[in-house]
């Protein structure tokens, strides 16, 4: 090699180390990453590695003793703190490539199935490896044409459309919104409190710049800030009491409490004060424009508390349904959008229970034309509340699973939704289910499915359905039974098909037994109302058909 051979190659290989420097530099700087440490020591960790040609090296193991402290009992199996934090890494360079354009900046990457990043130099097509590694070309065209030609218009319509907020960088704070502590004498407190938390999520969830994360453990998933909320009712006194903490430290940034009447307008107010008074505390410390912090999406709805607190008690129906709670929330949402025409988000909600009606077989109502209603309810939400997640939620439902579909409806319906909550856990479960279950994009469903499983340390088991689903359609019957072992919801009637099923398929005579009796509690006693429930569920042709021919084969098996 010449002399200047060697001064080129290494100018050029100081180029790129500056390159990648200056890059690393940008990406912490501009808050992409939220304010955790640790989530930037392992950025600048894996790049590191790979710039130094030890890209073998980074596996989970390695990644949990030098990153995280942990010790050499490490188990990838039972502590999943590198697959989230990794999942966290990408979530939050995916949104730095999206608001940053700069023409000098690489491309860190981090496939999926991967912890090795890849590195693109500017201006330059395809992934490479970085120096000092030989640089490979990638036949991308092969791989990337085939998928841009065959996927749908309707997934990239259902992807949220960019925005004016889209335009402005600001950093994204992952909180860790913690479950209300609740006592006193309110008949139906428990529920009033998940209700009123999970309101505060998805209120919360409407900023842009917020990422509303799992409340278990918050420091194991790399939240910046944890909110805790104390709430007392005592007869027709509310006292609350909110603390906003930044993580890792301890130190309090936000508290706020309250003691207000029992009605649903001083309830109300004050949600929308503490949603307020977190978005302008945080907005001020971190650098947030003015109008990303002012108020998002407020509810107007009048209401008597009896009307507002039936509607907020079915968040937790939708979590754990029963027949008797169904009966209970429509007679009273009923009676609520007769005395309140006006209160958009009942009737949202009491167009899902009608839908449930059909698609369930809860307490239907004879001589009632139940998809009928439940479009009259929804169309009546959507007027009176556009941008509210109830209605917007309904809606997609809707229009997709009613015997009229409206295909078109839902792309419009499921791209606000997105645009409204981008990172709230059940917004992409539910999209994720939708272009799985019911346009049969596997690949894009599965992947927001994943999301949302990933952003709650102990996701609700109806976040594991279209996982399930999938492994439904495929031949590996040991992998099919093991894709329903978190589904753990005995009046999920969902649930308990795919446990059935999965048991048919193994041979496990005793667990088909016991899902068909749970199934036969559920008002599916014959082999006619099993197929009469997934053809009204309007699942995709594919799906339905695999649904339909495993449920004949248990059918055999079970009366065999």
């Amino acid at each position: 090699m010449t002399e200047l051979d060697s001064t080129n190659r290494d100018k050029s290989e100081g180029d790129v180390s500056h390159g990648i420097e200056h890059t690393l530099t940008t990406v912490l700087a501009s808050g992409a990453l939220g304010h955790s440490e640790r989530r930037a020591n392992l950025l600048r960790y894996l790049v590191d590695l790979e710039t130094s040609g030890q890209g073998d090296k980074i596996k989970a193991y390695a990644i949990a003793l030098d990153v995280f402290g942990r010790d050499e009992d490490f188990d990838p199996n039972s502590d999943s703190i590198v697959r989230v934090e990794i999942g966290r890494l990408r979530d939050g360079l995916r949104i730095f490539y999206g608001e940053h354009d700069d023409p000098d900046l690489w491309t860190i990457d981090i496939p999926k199935g991967t912890y090795r990043p890849t590195l693109k130099p500017p201006n330059i097509g395809p992934a490479v490896e970085a120096a000092p590694q030989a640089v490979r070309p990638f036949r991308w065209a092969v791989f990337v044409l085939p998928i841009l030609i065959a996927l749908p218009l309707l997934y990239y319509t259902l992807r949220p459309a960019p925005t004016s907020d889209e335009t402005v960088t600001y950093p994204v704070l992952r909180i860790a919104v913690m479950p209300f502590e609740a006592a006193g004498d309110q008949p139906n407190l428990e529920k009033v409190a998940f209700g009123l938390y999970t309101e505060l999520t998805l209120d919360l969830s409407a900023y842009p710049w917020i990422a509303v994360v799992s409340p278990l453990d918050p420091e194991e998933i790399g939240a910046d800030y944890a909110l805790k909320s104390q709430l007392l009712w005592q007869g027709d006194n509310l006292q609350t009491n909110s603390q906003l903490i930044s993580l890792p430290g301890e130190r309090l940034v936000w508290s706020k409490s309250y003691s207000i009447p029992t009605t649903a307008e001083h309830i109300q107010e004050t949600h929308l004060k503490i949603t307020s008074g977190i978005a302008s505390s945080l907005g001020s410390e971190n650098g947030i424009s003015p109008d990303l912090i002012v108020a998002r999406n407020a509810r107007k709805a009048e209401a008597n508390l009896e009307g507002f607190l039936c509607f907020i008690s079915t968040y937790q129906y939708v979590v754990e349904p029963t027949r008797a709670e169904h009966l209970r929330l429509r007679d009273c949402l009923e009676d609520a959008v007769e005395a309140f025409p006006e209160f958009g988000e009942a009737w949202a909600a009491l167009g899902v229970l009608y839908m449930d009606e059909v698609r369930f077989g809860r307490n239907p109502r004879p001589g009632r034309d139940s998809w009928k209603d439940a479009r009259v309810a929804i169309d009546r939400s959507l007027e009176l509340a556009p941008l509210r997640n109830a209605p917007l939620m309904a809606g997609v439902v809707l229009s997709v699973q009613a015997p009229d579909q409206d295909l078109v409806r839902a792309q419009q319906l499921g791209r606000k939704l997105r645009e409204m909550f981008p990172r709230h856990p059940a917004t992409l479960a539910l999209i994720g289910s939708l272009l799985s279950e019911f346009f049969g994009l596997w690949s894009e469903g599965l992947d927001l499915a994943q999301q949302a499983i990933d952003l709650e340390n102990a996701p609700p088991s109806g976040f594991f359905v279209t996982p399930a689903f999938f492994a439904a359609m495929q031949a590996d019957d040991a992998a099919a039974l093991a894709a329903t072992e978190p589904l753990t919801t005995q009046t999920s009637e969902t649930e308990l098909l795919l446990k059935y099923l999965a048991a048919a398929r193994n041979g496990k005579l005793e667990m088909m037994a016991e899902h068909r009796a749970l199934l036969a509690q559920k008002d599916l006693r014959s082999d006619a109302d099993l197929i009469g429930f997934v053809r009204n569920r309007r699942f995709h042709d594919e799906l339905q058909a695999s649904l339909i021919r495993q449920l004949e084969a248990a059918f055999l098996i079970g009366n065999g």
